[in-house]
């Protein structure tokens, strides 16, 4: 199955901090990699069994991994490429199958840096439409969960279910994905960017598009994120944000329970309405975090800040909103560009958040980027 005839390109500018790529400075040198693979046979053999080591995707390849699943990836392994090196888009691993998981691990300290991972399908579709199992269809990228994990510097797209998983039902994870570009992950009913299953992640400097949920929380006491530094748009499906109501997942005794915490700062919001143009919220707290919970210091399309109804920047999914859910006073709405330099995602075109001299503006990025995504 291979639904990318036409497969979409990152849409973060090489000279941003956020999404990665040329600026990135924490990538591996593949002179210190312990193997360096260019086959679907290599890379398969040098994973098969092996703890501590790196092994490292070359630059120029493109393995294609079609039938293979839940390869395993041991403990404090490295799995890297070279995406932003000498300007390289960094290694390509693929699949045009469904595997549940294309990689699966539940060691501790792996990290999966510097490549692309194409998933099977970047189109938007619902599954219950076209498999009588929708579950069929449900396809990740990278499940990690282990005490920690860490994705970065990587392109994700087309993964039907969720580019990252971090966690699981009985182990919490703590998960860092940062200086990513995680793009066209849609399917209805999931479509995640990064699912935070179980544990706690931090999520930074990333440009999310097209992805149905950029971030999503399963809503145990244990389940919380931190995300800042982030760029998400301009292609809208549904809201950016959210954490999900622990009894919309399973049987609990609380039914409003929504998570431990989350914190949401710092980012930029490019859209307001979803991909069937109603107005639509970018952040979704579906219950009660057990904790309080904060949104500050955030840049919103939005026009207004918001009073709980949906489709305004912020929602909390109960009757009366907001219970332990802060939204702040630091926040900025509409398109005009905030004057305050800490509100909203990185707006310079250095490793530094300010940088006087630089005209870089995210809105006028945005623009560009969209002119050229509709030409392809």
């Amino acid at each position: 199955m291979n639904n990318n005839a036409s497969t979409p390109r990152p849409v973060t500018t090489a000279a941003s901090v956020v999404g990665g790529g040329e600026t990135y400075e924490q990538g591996v040198d593949p002179g210190r990699a312990d193997r360096i693979v260019d086959s679907r046979t290599d890379l398969l053999a040098a994973l098969d069994g092996s703890s501590g080591i790196v092994v490292y995707v070359a630059d120029d390849a493109e393995i294609d991994l079609t039938g293979e699943s839940s390869i395993s990836l041991g403990k404090d392994v490295t799995l890297a490429s070279g995406r932003g090196r000498n300007g390289s888009d960094g290694g390509l691993v693929y699949t045009d199958s469904l595997p549940r998981w294309l990689f699966r691990s539940r060691a501790a300290g792996v990290r999966v840096t510097g490549l692309r991972l194409r998933g099977p399908r970047t189109d938007y579709f619902d599954p219950r439409e076209e498999f009588s199992d929708a579950t069929a269809a449900y396809s990740c990228g990278v499940h990690l969960f282990g005490d920690t994990a860490e994705v970065d510097n990587c392109e994700l797209f087309g993964w039907p279910h969720a580019a990252i998983a971090f966690g699981a039902r009985e182990q919490p994870t703590d998960g860092f994905a940062h200086h990513n570009a995680i793009h066209h992950n849609r399917m209805e009913t999931l479509g995640y960017g990064i699912e935070i299953y179980n544990g706690w992640s931090r999520i930074e400097h990333t440009h999310f598009d097209a992805n149905r949920h950029a971030i999503t929380g399963f809503g145990y006491d244990t389940n919380g994120f931190v995300a800042q530094y982030n760029l998400i748009g301009p292609t809208p499906v549904s809201h950016a944000f959210d954490m999900h109501r622990l009894s919309e997942n399973v049987s609990c005794e609380d039914d409003l329970l929504a998570g431990k915490e989350v914190t949401i700062q710092y980012n930029t919001f490019a859209y307001t309405h979803d991909s069937l143009g109603r107005p639509q919220e970018a952040v979704d707290v579906r219950g009660i975090p057990a904790e309080q919970s904060t949104v500050d210091r955030n840049w919103f399309a939005h026009e207004r800040e918001p009073s709980g109804n949906r489709g305004e920047a912020v929602r909390q999914g109960i009757d009366e909103p907001f219970r332990r859910l802060r939204v702040g006073p630091n926040n900025h709405y509409g398109p005009t560009v905030p004057d305050d330099p800490d509100v909203g995602c990185p707006r310079d075109s250095g490793q530094s958040r300010h940088t006087p001299e630089s005209d870089f503006t995210v809105f006028d990025t945005l623009m560009r980027l969209t002119e050229v995504l509709r030409s392809r």
